[in-house]
């Protein structure tokens, strides 16, 4: 989940929130788990502004970086069972079954740029037949481009480059050149495959990252929290996991 801290002041910062977060029944119990963590004195969202404002005790400061760290990690599904593990428990079923953002059929998560290149090829073919068949296909590929299109107006109220990508694959199609409109289909998944591989990476670094700090442990020592070798915990040491 990615968000940023756009003001920091000690006891006090606001970070803005991803539009996926903005549901007001994920916001409001992502609310109540905040205020229930020590130290936290006020968690609110500005839903205009699209920020969360958190006061916070300064001397769980460690701790609530720790935290926030932990929730940057997190995917949708990931802090709706931790906020409200019972509330999301069996009804939102599979990702694509609700339209979860992330949401891809597998044949796109396993082998995005399979259909693609066959639609590109399909387009050279001087076979009517081939090429009749090519055009749902590229209806098909064209479609996630056109419904995130579609989402972030939904949303934010603005277009994007999804928009100019669907409107320039529709006017191919409507002026017969459909090799144009697979050309620019191919290369949109192109980058979403590679920004994709970039996630995933950043992910894994970031995991990395964590692997190492799990050999230090963050214990209570009169009401502070901080960061300690895990070989030095004792037995009666209050830690905070």
């Amino acid at each position: 989940m990615q968000f940023a801290i756009r003001h920091f002041i000690r006891g006090r910062l606001r970070i803005s929130i991803p539009p996926h977060c903005r549901k007001r029944e994920l916001a409001e119990a992502t609310l109540a788990w905040l205020r229930r963590q020590d130290g936290v004195r006020l968690a609110r969202i500005n839903y205009d502004c699209a920020s969360l404002v958190l006061e916070y005790d300064p001397t769980h400061e460690q701790s609530l970086r720790f935290l926030l760290g932990h929730l940057r990690l997190m995917d949708l599904r990931e802090l709706q069972k931790l906020v409200a593990p019972g509330q999301y428990a069996g009804d939102l079923g599979t990702p694509a079954a609700k339209g979860d953002i992330g949401a891809k059929p597998l044949a796109q998560t396993c082998f995005p740029m399979v259909l693609p290149t066959i639609s590109l090829a399909l387009t050279f073919s001087l076979n009517p037949l081939l090429r009749a068949v090519n055009i749902p296909l590229m209806v098909w590929n064209a479609y996630p481009i056109a419904l995130r299109a579609w989402r972030i107006w939904q949303k934010e109220s603005r277009l994007n480059v999804d928009f100019l990508d669907t409107l320039a694959i529709s006017a191919s199609l409507a002026m017969s050149n459909p090799t144009a409109g697979a050309l620019i289909i191919w290369l949109v998944k192109l980058g979403d495959w590679f920004r994709d591989l970039t996630m995933a990476g950043s992910k894994r670094a970031i995991g990395d990252l964590l692997e190492f700090q799990s050999k230090t442990a963050w214990i209570k020592v009169d009401g502070s929290v901080i960061s300690t070798p895990a070989r030095s915990v004792k037995a009666g040491d209050e830690v905070m996991v």
